[in-house]
């Protein structure tokens, strides 16, 4: 997913800052292969910490200030689209919009994608989700604080207030490919953190493997092509 997610962003962003939880596989490497990325690290103790998230999610863009016109704060699954996504991007600026609420969906596919697709034309399938319509692009020197809760799937934010009419899309790439799904489940229930547990942060990783094969199948069942 990692370099489907820098292809996607360096296409229209002049920074890319990764935060890698100490990987043990490619990122790093890839990461390094584009100039526009800055790659960094957190540590966790290897446990998914909600809390540890929710700190740098509300705090790194903030170093953009003064820099950037828009920062889009987002997890490596997430992909902002808009068929005329840097035209759009532009109009926000013109018009002094401050903050953007894309439309979420849920992406779905039986395979998974490889180096030699482009993730966005090959894998157009989706299932609409109110849950991800996240406000991930937000103007850094107009947004005192954007003060995202667990997951970033609420926010308050507080500063100059102005939400975008134009309709972007947030795609999330989640479940492709069942047993990739099922594989990822079973590696992130064992590393939930005690402060994801006491908050019932994550808990979905726990589904049992039919409850999982059934929200797949029923999303495979019902998608359509969300991509124009």
């Amino acid at each position: 997913m990692l370099p489907h997610f820098i292809d996607h962003y360096s296409s229209f962003c002049d920074k890319l800052f990764i935060y890698d939880n100490f990987s043990t596989d490619l990122s790093p490497d890839i990461c390094k292969n584009n100039a526009k990325v800055e790659f960094l690290n957190f540590e966790t103790g290897g446990e998914i910490r909600d809390d540890v998230y929710l700190t740098i999610k509300n705090n790194v863009w903030k170093r953009s200030r003064g820099e950037a016109d828009f920062v889009i704060v987002c997890d490596v699954d997430e992909f902002l689209y808009h068929n005329n996504l840097i035209e759009e991007i532009n109009e926000l600026i013109k018009n002094n919009v401050t903050l953007v609420k894309p439309q979420g969906y849920n992406m779905v596919s039986e395979l998974l994608p490889t180096k030699e697709n482009n993730i966005i034309v090959d894998f157009k399938m989706g299932v609409r989700s109110e849950s991800f319509d996240k406000v991930i692009i937000f103007n850094p020197n107009k947004i005192d604080e954007i003060n995202y809760q667990a997951g970033s799937h609420k926010c308050f934010p507080v500063g100059s207030i102005k939400y975008s009419s134009t309709i972007f899309k947030l795609l999330h790439y989640k479940y492709l490919n069942l047993e990739y799904l099922l594989a990822r489940y079973d590696m992130f229930a064992t590393r939930l953190s005690k402060f994801n547990k006491i908050n019932k942060l994550g808990i979905h990783y726990s589904f049992s493997k039919r409850k999982i094969k059934n929200e797949f199948n029923n999303l495979l069942s019902i998608c359509k092509n969300i991509v124009d």
